[in-house]
């Protein structure tokens, strides 16, 4: 299960019902701005407290979460053979401009641990940790688990 989120925009938690726990209730978004049909810079906020009048376009996280959320998430990188058909010039034409930066927002929405590891993959002791590690490992569940425990290690006494 994914989730707890992260809101890029106040710091405070999204559950992964997109209700905010502890605080007044609201739901998850993911936001994004748009240039010429080329999607950057995603965010994960909280619906109206956080919004923000530079990003145009928003859609309820929960419409990115599941199966059909990751065909949703894939329709930015690739239309499909269906939609191709009868457009075959937005072929190797993905609407994102940063692929590490949507590829990033994929695995917040669809990998298990990953929200909660992310910001520690640039601490010094996590990055030792991985040294040597192949590309896949660090977003595995293996190596996010490692990165949490080598976290909760940092934090005992």
């Amino acid at each position: 299960m994914t989730g707890p989120w992260i809101c890029d925009m106040c710091g405070g938690e999204i559950d992964n019902a997109g209700v905010v726990r502890g605080e007044d209730p609201g739901k998850g978004y993911v936001i994004w701005q748009e240039d010429a049909g080329v999607a950057r810079n995603f965010k994960i906020i909280h619906q109206g407290r956080c919004d923000n009048d530079q990003f145009e376009l928003s859609v309820a996280l929960d419409r990115f979460l599941g199966d059909d959320g990751l065909a949703y998430l894939l329709s930015f990188l690739s239309l499909g053979p269906v939609i191709l058909r009868g457009a075959p010039e937005m072929r190797n034409n993905p609407r994102v401009a940063d692929l590490d930066e949507f590829v990033d927002l994929i695995r917040r929405l669809h990998t298990p641990g990953y929200e909660q590891s992310r910001r520690h993959y640039r601490d010094d002791t996590v990055l030792d940790d991985l040294e040597g590690a192949n590309e896949a490992f660090p977003y595995s569940s293996d190596g996010i688990r490692a990165v949490l425990d080598s976290v909760e290690d940092q934090d005992l006494p």
